[in-house]
Parts: structure tokens; sequence; C-alpha cells
């Protein structure tokens, strides 16, 4: 008999990188980046600082937790490469965080993997799938930007 759980992705194979709950498993998980979506930004987004809590997502966060769904904090501050020591201090900080303001220790990645449902990203911008094309518009900022990368 096959299996059809996907194992998670290489680097990323630590004790939080996904539960063992196979209900959790089959519905997948919903990322939620740190900075900017789940804590306000700071200037230094490296190491232990760490914005306070945003709380319109952190609401959101323990309603999904409630119903038992498999919610990751999403962060590049946790990829050990090329600094482990400071990926090391940052997940500390991270683990810290999240126990005091979402009541537990959310699992922390920096990877995506074939079982992510949603993502809540404040830099991201969805694209109809297949396609190429833009949901939605973009902000002035971000047509600017837009320009500047075509």
């Amino acid at each position: 008999m096959t299996s059809n759980i996907r194992k998670p992705a290489p680097g990323n194979s630590g004790p939080d990188s996904f539960r063992e709950d196979t209900q959790r498993r089959w519905r997948g998980w919903i990322g939620v980046d740190l900075d900017g979506t789940l804590a306000e930004s700071v200037k230094s987004q490296a190491g232990e600082d760490i914005g306070i809590p945003v709380h319109r997502m952190v609401k959101q966060v323990k309603k999904w937790l409630a119903r038992g769904e498999d919610v990751r904090i999403f962060t590049a501050r946790v990829n050990p490469y090329p600094h482990r020591s400071e990926a090391l201090r940052a997940r500390t900080a991270i683990e810290a965080w999240s126990e005091r303001h979402l009541g537990q220790v959310l699992p922390i990645t920096y990877e995506k993997d074939w079982d992510m449902v949603l993502l809540f990203d404040d830099s991201a911008r969805q694209i109809k799938r297949d396609t190429g094309k833009l949901v939605g518009n973009l902000s002035k900022k971000d047509r600017k930007l837009h320009r500047q990368c075509v």
C-alpha cells in the first residue's frame, strides 16, 4: 500500500515541520507570515526583535487553532543559510512570542510545500492559477514597482 502523505521539504525536517495528526495532514496547513502580517514590522527583521501583535490576524489564527487547523508561522528568519546561529536565535524568539500572544508555540517554517493550502503574507499578490493574471488591482506603490521590474 502506497502512502499519499508528503514528506517535509529538505532542510525543514525538524520536529516542527509538520504535525503527526493525520487529519491535519490531509487537510493541509495555513501559513501566516510573521513580519507585517502576524506582528507589526520592525526595522530589523533579523534576530530576536519581533513587533507587537497585529490583533486582527492574531484573533483569526486563534479561531483557526480552535477549529483544529494546522497553522504555521512562515518566515525567512529561520532559514539556516547562511547564518545558522542567527536562525536558531530567531526561532527561539518566535516560539516565545507565539506562546505569549497565541497561547501556544506554533510550528515555524521558511519553506512552502505541497501541503500548504493558504498563505497570508503582506507582500504576496494572488495570481489566477495557470494564467499569470493578477487577481484584483495593484496599489499605486505596487504598480510603480511592477513597472521598474518589467
